[in-house]
């Protein structure tokens, strides 16, 4: 038996929305799906739904001295519109006693701000595997992730011209199946690739034709 099923317009996916800024003390790991390695300021977001993976990175006032902390990753996932948003930690979490019991009892608080208005989102630790590297390849794990939640995330490159719709129906076992036009959903996964899966399937289109 599946579980309802979620409809998705994809005509906004391609627009930028807005920018995201983060406070200096967190690392954007995963931007809606992709792996990220830019800067702090000026993020590109989708219009409508965006998920970011980010992790505290930054030293803190630990008596007279400093101490660095890493924070395991989290999932936030929020609207954007046409504002302009700022992420942090709460200013109440200012030393390294505060941020390690935040933490700990997986709670931090994270400030979402549109200028000075507040914004909703959702926020949760991401699962990670068992062993020595539980965090070693965070994309798979967001996709995992998602999967199991019945969320679908683009990056939005190449995907300007979708007016198509995709049904994605989420079984009660956690996958994911797409249907409708299958041009639409060759365009929706060629947006998730990385740049080398994007090369392999350009080659093998080259090589099948």
């Amino acid at each position: 038996m599946k579980a309802p099923l979620l409809l998705l317009s994809l005509l906004s996916f391609g627009a930028t929305a807005a920018t995201l800024t983060l406070d200096p003390g967190l690392e954007l790991q995963v931007l809606n799906g992709a792996k990220y390695e830019g800067d702090n300021s000026g993020i590109e977001l989708n219009e409508g739904k965006n998920q970011v993976v980010i992790r505290v990175y930054d030293n803190f006032p630990k008596g007279s001295n400093e101490e660095l902390f890493v924070s395991n990753p989290y999932v936030l996932t929020f609207d954007a519109n046409d504002a302009d948003l700022e992420l942090s930690l709460s200013p109440k979490i200012n030393d390294y006693r505060k941020v390690t019991k935040a933490f700990r009892k997986e709670m931090p608080e994270w400030q979402l701000l549109a200028g000075s208005t507040k914004t909703s989102f959702d926020s949760e630790p991401l699962p990670g595997r068992e062993g020595l590297a539980p965090f070693s390849n965070l994309e798979l794990l967001v996709a995992d992730y998602n999967k199991s939640n019945g969320i679908m995330v683009t990056s939005g490159v190449g995907v300007e011209d979708l007016g198509d719709e995709v049904i994605v129906a989420v079984s009660e076992s956690g996958d994911v199946e797409l249907t409708g036009n299958a041009l639409t959903q060759l365009k929706l996964w060629y947006s998730k690739a990385s740049e080398e899966e994007r090369k392999a399937f350009r080659k093998w289109i080259i090589d099948v034709e």
